[in-house]
């Protein structure tokens, strides 16, 4: 398991840590408002990343790793959680939950375990957020981490657009789904690793249409 954690400090977010294995390592290189996480070489080689947009249960759409978000309380309740634990029980909610203390920007890589010919992802990268940073920060820090395990494809739910996130951060619908779409135009742009990502709304036509649109895939 593999978790890069952030520490809140008295300078913007704090001195940024990786783990491998209970281990400091110095293998990765993120920037995270500006400042280095962790050291590697930058990826030289651009591969273009596929967009997919669809409307369904994003736990029933294969992928190297889900991508979704928690808050550092342990309350973990979400449309999505529920949909992961609808195929997997809680097999990667308990990895989160050994992890003990999370903080603000941790992203936790859990694995599919005993369910891996049961489920159709791979694995969970939890990145928490207690809806305090801007979603497009959020995710190209998640992608980042994506791209440098090389987990070749992704999905995404429309995060901040449904339930008791709606409004907490971003104040409407489509200025969540513009920090989706920044993310992921940003990213495409250097990624090396992350082959497809494919975003799944929950029976709202209307954010498939606007994020078909503005990733110009229509």
């Amino acid at each position: 398991m593999v978790i890069i954690s952030e520490s809140i400090g008295a300078i913007a977010w704090g001195v940024a840590l990786c783990f491998e294995g209970g281990k400091r390592c110095s293998k990765l290189r993120l920037s995270f408002q500006n400042k280095v996480l962790c050291t590697a070489k930058a990826p030289r080689e651009v591969k273009k990343v596929k967009i997919v947009v669809i409307d369904g249960n994003i736990a029933q759409v294969p992928a190297a790793a889900l991508i979704t978000t928690v808050s550092s309380t342990g309350y973990w309740n979400s449309e999505v959680d529920c949909a992961i634990q609808g195929v997997a029980g809680t097999t990667f909610h308990d990895q989160l939950e050994a992890q003990g203390l999370l903080l603000e920007g941790g992203i936790v890589h859990t694995y599919a375990l005993e369910m891996i010919d049961t489920v159709k992802f791979d694995s969970v990268l939890f990145i928490v957020d207690n809806l305090v940073r801007p979603l497009q920060d959020v995710l190209k820090a998640v992608f980042q981490v994506a791209d440098l395990y090389s987990l070749s494809t992704l999905t995404v739910p429309a995060l901040r657009t449904t339930g008791a996130t709606r409004g907490a951060h971003e104040r409407t619908v489509s200025e969540a789904l513009e920090g989706i779409v920044a993310a992921i135009v940003e990213f495409r742009a250097w990624a090396k690793n992350v082959h497809k990502i494919t975003v799944v709304v929950d029976n709202d036509p209307g954010s498939e249409q606007y994020l078909k649109q503005r990733l110009g895939l229509e």
